[in-house]
């Protein structure tokens, strides 16, 4: 029991628990242990997938999970700090022609509109559409991100899925942003008055350095995008 204990006031030893949402345990977390790894290999890294943020919470309330993900603003009862935006998109089906800068609600409402159920990961997303755009006929009954996209795919309606959630998209689906552009923040949170472990604050720096270098290209990006249309 000794030996545990001093492993976990180490770098040489121990675990870190992280609770997080799909997307994020897909597209974010693989590299970003991969990297952690590298450093720190004789510290075992646990990743507890759950449905949405507000069970990203609870695990964290729970003392289920050290580091979890969940989206800004959220309460004082935890420490947290942004990761990335990530921009929700609209999904048309591949026989969609609609030039990528002149969409509108009305383009969108053509098709029956596929979405995540309001809550609990959905309520941003439904109350953005109820305060800018028409009323549309929805389906707001599947809960899987990726029979969203199958169901584009195949033309059977539109979606409106942030993007990382959307991803990997198929070529042939259509891809735009919304009308009212809009976005949720991901972000890292721990308990604000939990003790933690070396492990788990070398774990919040590999991550502060992925969202450090994240930020650089989005905006290297957005200098290129700016730079061409000039052109």
């Amino acid at each position: 029991m000794q030996k545990e204990a001093d492993l976990h006031k180490s770098l040489h030893g121990g675990s870190v628990r992280i609770a997080s949402f799909r997307s994020v345990a897909t597209h974010i977390l693989p590299e970003v242990i991969a990297d952690f790894r590298s450093r720190y290999p004789e510290i075992t890294v646990n990743i507890a997938e759950r449905f949405g943020h507000i069970e990203v919470e609870q695990a964290l309330r729970d003392g289920q999970a050290d580091i979890g993900f969940t989206y800004l603003p959220t309460s004082a009862e935890f420490q947290a700090w942004e990761l990335l935006r990530d921009e929700y998109i609209v999904l048309l089906p591949p026989k969609a022609n609609i030039p990528a800068d002149q969409i509108t609600w009305e383009d969108i409402a053509a098709y029956p509109l596929v979405l995540l159920p309001c809550l609990p990961c959905g309520l941003a997303l439904h109350n953005h559409l109820k305060a800018k755009a028409p009323p549309m006929c929805t389906n707001s009954s599947i809960v899987e991100d990726s029979t969203i996209v199958s169901m584009v795919l195949k033309g059977l309606g539109a979606g409106i899925i942030a993007r990382l959630a959307a991803e990997p998209i198929p070529k042939e689906v259509q891809v735009y942003s919304l009308p009212v552009p809009f976005e949720r923040v991901i972000a890292v949170a721990i308990l604000a008055d939990a003790l933690h472990t070396p492990a788990v604050f070398a774990f919040l720096e590999t991550l502060k350095k992925y969202a450090q270098a994240t930020t650089k290209i989005c905006n290297l990006s957005s200098q290129f995008v700016s730079t061409t249309r000039k052109k």
